[in-house]
C-alpha cells in the first residue's frame, strides 16, 4: 500500500499492524516485506471504506530538475502549495520540495534548490485506505503523501488538508475498514 521512493527507485516499507503504526525507519526502507495494511483484520461489508483515490488532489502540479527558482517561487506564492513533487524526464517521482525548505534556503542565500529537496519520499497507492494514510502521516510527521502508480508516476497527492476537508465534508464518516 505504501512505498518509499528513494532517488527514483521504489522500496517497500515494513509491515504494520492495524493496532500500532510504527515509525518507518531508514533501516527498514530497503526491506522486502509486503506492506499489507488490512492483513488479519475482518472486513465488515456494511462499513463505508474510503481510499486515497476518492479524496486525493489531481492533477498534481510537479516540477522537474530544470525548474527555475523563480518558477518554483511563483507556484508556492500563487497556488499556495506546501509541497511540490519532483519528477524525472519520464515523469517518475524522484523527490519532494517543501515550501518550508524552499523559503528557509532562499533566505540564507542557497539558490540551488536541487541541493535541498527531499530525495526519500513516502508514497501511497490509489488503493491505500484514508485511515492508514492519516495514521502514517501523523507517525512520520509528514504533510503529504504523493499517490503513485506502478511506474512511480505521480497520479495524485493526499495532504493533511485533503483529510481534514473530507472530515468536514462528510460528518460521521467511517475511515475504518
Amino acid at each position: 500500500m505504501f512505498v518509499w521512493i528513494v532517488e527514483g527507485k521504489p522500496s517497500p516499507v515494513p509491515k504494520i499492524t492495524p493496532e500500532k503504526v510504527p515509525r518507518v525507519s531508514a533501516s527498514h526502507a530497503t526491506s522486502r516485506v509486503t506492506y499489507d495494511l488490512i492483513q488479519g483484520s475482518p472486513r465488515d461489508k456494511t462499513q463505508e471504506v474510503h481510499f486515497t483515490q476518492s479524496i486525493m488532489t489531481t492533477p498534481v502540479v510537479t516540477i522537474d530538475l530544470n525548474a527555475t527558482l523563480k518558477q518554483i517561487e511563483t507556484i508556492f506564492i500563487e497556488k499556495r502549495f506546501r509541497h511540490l513533487p519532483v519528477v524525472d524526464a519520464n515523469s517518475r517521482l524522484i523527490g519532494i520540495l517543501s515550501d518550508r525548505d524552499f523559503w528557509k534556503n532562499k533566505a540564507v542565500g542557497n539558490h540551488d534548490w536541487q541541493s535541498f529537496y527531499v530525495k526519500r519520499v513516502l508514497t501511497a497507492k490509489l488503493s491505500s485506505e484514508i485511515h492508514f494514510c492519516a495514521r502514517i502521516m501523523l507517525e512520520e510527521k509528514i504533510g503529504c503523501l504523493p499517490v503513485v502508480n506502478e511506474n512511480q508516476n505521480v497520479v495524485g497527492i493526499i495532504t493533511r488538508s485533503d483529510i481534514l476537508r473530507t472530515l468536514v465534508r462528510f460528518p460521521g464518516i467511517s475511515l475504518h475498514v
